[in-house]
């Protein structure tokens, strides 16, 4: 199967690509959760291709993919409309990258209401 955007092209470029496209297009639209999603799960995908390659100079390259895949999580979910219920898949990633706050959003909406 043949996932990459060329034929001969290698898929971390594919991916680079992929990121850059996304990334602009959060610039065009920052008020989309789909965009921000996508672009945490490319960022992810690039970070497992780094550390696959098992090469120890990555550490930098890696650790500015997990600061974008944060921020990408944090701004796709304060982009969801209030009544929509916290994200557990995006919630797990948060907290897989180390983050022990979740955003405010999610915060909000699983604090017990105390109004009757």
């Amino acid at each position: 199967h043949n996932h990459l955007c060329w034929t001969n092209e290698p898929p971390i470029t594919s991916y680079n690509v992929s990121l850059a496209a996304l990334y602009d297009a959060s610039c065009l639209d920052d008020s989309d959760p789909v965009i921000w999603l996508k672009l945490a799960c490319v960022a992810r995908t690039i970070e497992n291709v780094h550390e696959a390659s098992g090469d120890s100079h990555l550490f930098s390259q890696r650790m500015r993919l997990r600061r974008m895949q944060r921020h990408a999580l944090e701004s796709g979910s304060q982009c969801l409309p209030p009544h929509f219920p916290p994200n557990r898949t995006v919630l797990r990633a948060l907290k897989e990258l180390g983050d022990n706050g979740a955003p405010e959003i999610y915060e909000a909406a699983r604090a017990p209401s105390n109004t009757k």
